[in-house]
């Protein structure tokens, strides 16, 4: 089961695609593939995950963008991004919930999916 799913992936690709952004699935790259992409990235655009770990090999001053829902915001990237000497911002999104609710949203508000305002995220990035 996947946690954190942002429900709008598809609109937000494109949109990050047309300003020059790739998308990677760090989980599905060797350590080594994902030590390499984190270390050349520019700028980081992803939601609160594990993936999130490798910004300890970026450059520094790399831009990063967390996004989060409202009733879960975690600073333990920020601390990474802190000690590296990286840009980093974080972006509130708004949960969804889900009918009927799945256990684990009921558990913890970690689980919850991610609806990213486009509008605002482009706001955001000017």
């Amino acid at each position: 089961m996947s946690y954190r799913r942002v429900v709008n992936e598809a609109e937000l690709q494109e949109f990050l695609s047309d300003r020059g952004f790739v998308t990677i699935t760090p989980e599905s790259l060797s350590f080594l593939e994902q030590v390499a992409l984190f270390a050349q990235a520019e700028v980081i655009i992803a939601p609160h995950g594990a993936g999130l770990a490798n910004l300890a090999f970026c450059q520094p001053r790399t831009q990063v963008v967390e996004l989060f829902t409202p009733d879960y915001v975690y600073g333990c990237f920020w601390a990474i991004a802190s000690q590296r000497d990286l840009d980093y911002y974080y972006l509130v999104n708004s949960g969804i919930d889900r009918d009927p609710p799945r256990l684990d949203d009921l558990m913890h508000p970690c689980y919850r999916d991610i609806y990213v305002d486009i509008s605002r995220l482009q706001k955001f990035l000017s």
